[in-house]
């Protein structure tokens, strides 16, 4: 995919995003209205806990079937919300601590999946996913909120070739990377505080390189596409829906994604 058309793509999902959460809000309802167990969000740390229906696919390999792979996670993320106009709340979560889970479950299931074996992976490193967004307007019913992310990915492919067997290509490693966030809180009364988020990152160093791939320093570093849509309700449920994509800009056969379905619950402290 070109560059330009990339670009557009993404710029159209920001747009939906903002537009589903400008229809969601409730007239006459402000994102302060809300409250987690009768107390205000505004300036409060929040713990998720959870656990996740996780899919990963990677639709441009040969024999895209075996890169298939659902199974359920364990999740967690921090928040602070920080309401006021100008001020920013910082958003965390960390994919690999729970895809160990996954990671379990396939070697339970077949021991020798511990082997390297034909599959696409894109989780977080050890460091996780750092967002942080600034309030653009006061906390109507909705809020639109611009930052940027840090993040780091682990990233690998393993495919079956007729001819040399298993093969590991670009691009694969462990990447550091960054971007731009776009997001937007909608209030849906006292019931519930919907935020959606989005941030696009660009690879800026790969720390490690998977010691069995065909490692070539001359292909294009990669892009990570994420789009999450979170539904916080005052009883301390939540609901998350998320997506993760690698924006592969070399020519090797890799559209690695995973989506992730979350039901847990946050505390304060």
């Amino acid at each position: 995919m070109s560059t330009p058309n990339l670009l557009s793509r993404t710029g159209g999902i920001w747009f939906t995003i903002f537009m589903l959460g400008a229809t969601l809000a409730l007239p006459g309802q402000g994102i302060r209205d809300f409250r987690w167990l009768g107390d205000p969000v505004d300036g409060e740390t929040f713990l998720g806990l959870g656990a996740s229906r996780t899919s990963l696919a990677n639709p441009a390999a040969p024999n895209p079937e075996l890169h298939d792979v659902s199974a359920f996670t364990l999740y967690f993320d921090l928040k602070k919300l920080n309401l006021q106009r100008g001020k920013a709340s910082f958003y965390y979560s960390n994919a690999l601590l729970g895809d160990l889970v996954l990671l379990l479950q396939e070697t339970f299931q077949n021991p020798n999946s511990i082997l390297r074996s034909v599959n696409s992976s894109l989780s977080s490193g050890l460091f996780g996913w750092f967002n942080l967004g600034w309030n653009l307007t006061r906390p109507g019913p909705v809020q639109p909120f611009l930052g940027f992310n840090l993040n780091d990915y682990f990233l690998g492919s393993t495919y079956l070739d007729s001819l040399n067997g298993r093969v590991s290509l670009e691009p694969q490693g462990y990447h550091f990377a960054g971007g731009p966030l776009v997001g937007l809180r909608a209030a849906l009364g006292k019931v519930g505080l919907l935020e959606l988020r989005s941030t696009y990152a660009l690879s800026y160093v790969r720390a490690v390189s998977l010691s069995y791939a065909e490692r070539d320093d001359n292909y294009p570093k990669s892009h990570f596409f994420h789009a999450q849509i979170d539904f916080f309700t005052a009883i301390g449920v939540f609901v998350a829906v998320e997506h993760h994509r690698l924006v592969n800009r070399g020519d090797l056969p890799n559209a690695t994604r995973r989506w992730d379905a979350t039901l847990g619950y946050r505390l304060t402290f």
